[in-house]
């Protein structure tokens, strides 16, 4: 394990130093006070949202109202199929239409390592890999497809939260000192490389969407879910 923890810090260090990215701070453009707890992934339908936790999804308004509330059985991760509008769930494995996709517990583990922040484009899967234990280190984002699995990249930082598209992915993460606002990384889908950082001003942002050129978080310190402009990122 220590092994392990090592490389990849060596292997962090070299991506830190090897980044040119330019960090500029985003817009906040409207929030939302919604007093849930424990949020950890956010998804976007038409004029809706979903916040989801370990056990529960809550259906929201644009207004930030309180619609629905799902309880769901205890989980690592979840994101949603936005295809067929439902919050899809996982701990260890991923389901879709009750065919088991992949078994990422067995895939992507090693030693007490979790796979958490699970996003989906053109039938391939995209997830983190983290230490439950040292949330701040030993972090990579895998992408899944079918049986087979590859590094898409090291990250840093906490992870907080993973979207992708056809072109684009989106890594949310903050540092592990308290109340720290949020790094938002932007990668090419296609070649993974680092095409801009954004920072994110909300304290300990989770959970992550992405809509043109906004970006939706929620804070579980303030107890708000954010809205933000990052146009031209």
């Amino acid at each position: 394990m220590k092994k392990l923890a090592l490389y990849f810090y060596f292997l962090l260090l070299l991506c830190a130093i090897n980044t040119n990215a330019q960090i500029r701070t985003a817009e906040i453009r409207k929030t939302f006070r919604v007093d849930v707890s424990n949020i950890e992934c956010i998804s976007k339908v038409n004029s809706q949202y979903y916040l989801n936790s370990c056990d529960k999804t809550y259906r929201i308004s644009e207004s930030g109202e309180i619609i629905e509330q799902i309880n769901h059985d205890n989980i690592y991760g979840c994101y949603f199929d936005q295809e067929n509008k439902r919050s899809i769930s996982f701990k260890g494995l991923i389901y879709e239409s009750s065919l088991l996709i992949s078994d990422i517990s067995s895939k992507l583990t090693s030693d007490n390592m979790i796979a958490k922040f699970l996003s989906k484009t053109d039938d391939k899967y995209y997830s983190c890999l983290v230490d439950p234990d040292r949330l701040s280190y030993a972090n990579g984002i895998f992408q899944i497809s079918g049986n087979d699995y590859s590094l898409f990249t090291y990250v840093v930082g906490i992870p907080a939260g993973l979207y992708t598209d056809s072109k684009y992915l989106w890594y949310l993460y903050h540092q592990s000192v308290p109340e720290s606002n949020g790094i938002l990384r932007k990668y090419d889908i296609n070649t993974g490389e680092l095409i801009s950082e954004i920072e994110i001003p909300v304290k300990n942002p989770v959970g992550l969407a992405i809509d043109s050129d906004l970006c939706y978080v929620y804070s579980n310190v303030t107890k708000e879910f954010v809205i933000i402009n990052i146009g031209g990122n």
